[in-house]
């Protein structure tokens, strides 16, 4: 109950309440983009490799599933680097 009190407390605020709206704009932002495969990977290919190495399977699970499908979230954003 005080945890639900703090909350709303907070989005009393005008400038908390700005914050914490950014905020969460930006998680949502982050996780659709995190859906976008690199263009020019196949990426059944890549899942095939992550699931038949034991080491690369654990840093793909450790990683949120961004590595076997080569995601921009992974490679640090809309990066143009080849």
């Amino acid at each position: 109950m005080q945890l639900l009190e703090a909350v709303l407390a907070a989005l009393r605020l005008p400038d908390l309440r700005q914050r914490l709206i950014f905020t969460f704009i930006i998680l949502i932002i982050f996780r659709f983009i995190a859906h976008i495969p690199l263009p020019g990977v196949d990426v059944r290919a890549m899942q095939q490799l992550f699931q038949t190495s034991p080491l690369l399977g654990m840093l793909d699970l450790f990683s949120g599933g961004g590595h076997a499908q080569l995601q921009h979230r992974r490679n640090g954003g809309w990066s143009s680097r080849q």
